[in-house]
């Protein structure tokens, strides 16, 4: 049997290579020349002319896919290596992460992402941090300070890795964000200069023209006039008015003339009350009599 590894013939049905030490499956290793030998069989067939075209080839393509997927399973897993980093790197890293992960409550309370992502890329940062604190095993590195602009960068660098790995829906305002806070550090707005204050001149005719000032003049207040006196008020003439009324009967006609006045109204106030009792001719009466006594009295 032949190594797939390092093509050493054995007569042995080994599942180990006697000469590279490789360790097959026996089934996979009879899948494997099972396969080569249909291909083998195929082609003989063809060259002696005992298989047609069409059917050759559709065989032909089965074997040789049946034979590169059990040759895919004989490979062994490539080993991809990995340099360590160094513990500056890493603690590098750690920083910027533990400084992103401090902004992340500044990003909620702007509303650059919701809360229920907050959480999520809080529980992230967390493992990461942890993760990178696992990898620095120990090792107490400097790094100095970090800057702003570097937090932002390694936060637009890694930004569609948060989402792959932690799955997570961020959106793009936040990335929008960091975008605009980066190029504001990078240009910052300059600060108008306050244009100078020129102080007009005087022109020469103004200079040679003189105003004559206008003495001020004192003015006298007048006295303030004193205010008369009020006398006592004398009741007895009050009374003396009062009696001359009663006398006089001026009194006594102003309550015939309210008597009168409320005969009148008591009068008018039962006819309206008592109108539909009326006979037809009353009621026609009532009503010539009331615009004839308006025009009469207008007239006199």
């Amino acid at each position: 049997m032949k190594c797939p590894s390092c093509n050493h013939v054995s007569d042995k049905a080994l599942l180990k290579c006697s000469s590279c030490g490789e360790f097959y499956e026996s089934e996979l290793l009879e899948n494997l020349h099972n396969a080569e030998y249909v291909i083998d069989w195929l082609d003989e067939q063809r060259q002696a002319g005992q298989m047609g075209v069409k059917v050759y080839i559709r065989l032909r393509r089965q074997a040789q896919e049946q034979l590169g997927n059990v040759q895919t399973a004989l490979q062994p897993p490539e080993e991809v290596y990995e340099p360590a980093r160094s513990a500056e790197d890493v603690s590098r890293e750690l920083g910027l992460v533990e400084a992103n992960l401090d902004n992340l409550q500044e990003w909620i309370d702007n509303k650059l992402i919701d809360v229920r992502s907050g959480v999520e890329l809080h529980q992230y940062f967390e493992n990461q941090v942890e993760k990178l604190t696992e990898e620095l095993a120990g090792r107490l590195v400097g790094i100095g300070s970090i800057t702003e602009l570097e937090i932002i960068d390694y936060a637009l660098d890694n930004y569609n890795k948060w989402q792959e790995e932690g799955g997570l829906a961020i959106g793009r305002k936040l990335f929008i964000a960091l975008i605009d806070r980066r190029l504001e550090i990078l240009h910052p707005p300059k600060k108008p200069k306050p244009a100078p204050v020129e102080k007009p001149e005087p022109s020469p005719a103004a200079q040679k023209i003189v105003t004559p000032v206008r003495p001020v003049e004192k003015v006298v207040m007048p006295a303030p006039k004193p205010k008369p006196k009020h006398e006592p008020y004398d009741w007895g003439k009050l009374m003396d008015k009062v009696v001359n009324a009663f006398v006089s009967g001026a009194v006594l006609r102003g309550v015939l003339y309210l008597g009168a006045f409320m005969i009148v109204v008591s009068a008018f106030v039962l006819v309206v009350r008592f109108f539909g009792d009326f006979p037809d001719w009353l009621q026609l009466i009532v009503i010539f009599s009331v615009p004839a006594t308006f025009t009469w009295l207008a007239g006199s």
